[in-house]
């Protein structure tokens, strides 16, 4: 049998020391494509902010996203809204 170039391969069978053995099996490393948990993120984070995020556990983004918008007069929640499906789907 030739030899076919997978991430994995191991042999498979009865008599693993015979050449001719043509039993294979081939595991291919892959991650299932990941699922946006936080459709809505973007309107709870304008809605309540950092509150949002410290609810969700990100609490150093709920800290940051506070003080930014204290600081912003809450133009940074603007930002956050848009960034925060990835923010909140990074942990997973």
């Amino acid at each position: 049998m030739t030899h076919v170039d997978m991430t994995k391969e191991r042999r498979i069978g009865s008599n693993l020391d015979d050449p001719d053995n043509d039993v294979w099996a081939f595991e291919v490393d892959q991650q299932p494509p990941t699922k946006n948990n936080a459709p809505l993120a973007w309107l709870w984070v304008i809605l309540f902010g950092g509150f949002y995020f410290m609810f969700k556990g990100r609490w150093g983004h709920g800290v940051l996203c506070i003080a930014l918008s204290i600081m912003t007069h809450g133009l940074s929640n603007i930002v956050y809204a848009i960034l925060a499906g990835r923010i909140i789907n990074a942990g997973r």
